[in-house]
């Protein structure tokens, strides 16, 4: 089995974890592959550990590593952290899950198939069901197919917990910039996109959970002013259709909230 892991090294799931072992757990159960993936938790300086039991079992897992971090250090480090140690394992594909978000059957395996079949692609995502605290249905995203660089510089309409990206891509663009604590997927995948094309496959693959408590609401004015730092670290002439629509969409997140913003994105699609 030992051999069996080191040859065959081709997806590494990276969950980052605080607090939330119980989340921890429902997303792990959640993956179901034909073809076993291997796990990379990091704890961000958790109180709550992320203690998997001796009985829990998931086929589809074939390891699972937890990397423990000894302070709290915010998102971006738990998942350069993570990255660092993926990327020394030589995997070929890297996945994203978020603890509490569910993955739908085979995910992993139809996103590798994809970019297997589509060399030229360097990031990846799905379609999501958003639900509730109580996995309740609320409503499906309507994701961008294809993703020009100047389109996703002022969008970002890859959900985090969907993505899966190449190796090569992260050897060539490095880690995850620290600079945007609210926005470090967005300003990473600018950055992955200088190394290939972009795409999110329609199917749904993902069950995104929007909770009252969890980080996207409780920081949305944060999240906003950060997406437009992105806009102008990032900024470029050929862009400025897409910055003027950008920054109305950020004004109006900021003046408008969270839910207000989300009702409206569920109907228009810019």
């Amino acid at each position: 089995m030992l051999k069996e892991s080191i040859k065959n090294k081709n997806i590494a799931v990276l969950i980052p974890h605080y607090n939330n072992p119980e989340g921890l757990i429902i997303s792990l159960k959640s993956i179901e592959e034909s073809h076993p993936v291997d796990v990379v938790i990091v704890d961000d300086g958790s109180v709550k550990k992320p203690d998997i039991p001796e009985t829990f079992s998931n086929k589809s897992i074939r390891n699972l590593k937890i990397i423990p971090l000894e302070k709290n250090s915010g998102i971006c480090k738990a998942l350069n952290a993570g990255l660092e140690y993926i990327m020394s394992e030589n995997y070929k594909y890297i996945a994203r899950l978020d603890c509490d978000d569910l993955c739908l059957p085979n995910r992993f395996g139809i996103q590798s198939k994809y970019l297997d079949e589509n060399k030229n692609i360097v990031l990846l995502g799905a379609n999501s069901e958003f639900v509730d605290e109580n996995y309740n249905h609320l409503y499906f995203g309507k994701p961008k197919v294809k993703v020009s660089r100047s389109y996703l510089f002022a969008f970002n309409p890859f959900m985090h917990d969907s993505v899966m990206f190449t190796r090569d891509a992260v050897r060539s663009a490095g880690y995850y910039p620290t600079k945007y604590p609210y926005n470090e997927d967005h300003a990473y995948w600018l950055e992955l996109s200088k190394y290939g094309e972009m795409e999110i496959l329609p199917e749904i693959l993902v069950k995104t959970q929007l909770s009252t408590g969890s980080q996207s609401p409780k920081n949305y004015r944060k999240q906003r002013l950060g997406c437009l730092r992105v806009m102008v670290d990032y900024f470029k002439i050929q862009y400025l259709h897409h910055f003027i629509i950008g920054l109305i969409k950020v004004g109006a997140g900021i003046l408008l909230g969270h839910k207000i913003m989300r009702r409206i994105l569920k109907i228009v699609k810019i």
